[in-house]
């Protein structure tokens, strides 16, 4: 379920340049869209990053304990990891972002009050998701 929209938080230092699922810890992450693994680090935030190229965009998944690597191609469904709270505290949920171009990163969000990501409405409507 859809948790929290694109710039869901306007009362906060930074921006929510993403949109947020939760469905419990453990539970299957899948990706939204076909492409190829460009970062997947298990960093401190547990990123993953699949660029689309039909598309030029990346898609970034955070909090989630990875399935994948980097180079790996991925289909549309697949899974990808599993739900956590990696570098988000208690809160179990994987946060989505929709970047322009070919990234390996989220775009910075805590103190930072610029929006790098443009709306992925559009986007993710192209890809047949519907959130809103």
């Amino acid at each position: 379920r859809l948790t929290t929209g694109f710039d869901g938080y306007n009362s906060t230092p930074g921006r929510h340049e993403g949109i947020d699922f939760a469905k419990g810890a453990g539970s299957s992450v899948r990706s939204l869209t076909s492409g190829t693994v460009t970062a997947s680090p298990n960093d401190s935030i547990g990123t993953i990053a699949i660029y689309v190229p039909s598309a030029d965009k990346t898609v970034i998944y955070l909090h989630a304990k990875s399935k994948v690597t980097a180079g790996d191609k991925i289909t549309k469904g697949q899974v990808i990891a599993s739900e956590s709270s990696i570098g988000a505290g208690s809160a179990v949920h994987t946060h989505v972002e929709m970047r322009p171009g070919k990234q390996t990163r989220a775009s910075k969000s805590v103190g930072d009050p610029t929006l790098d990501n443009p709306n992925p409405t559009t986007f993710w409507s192209s890809q047949g998701y519907s959130v809103k």
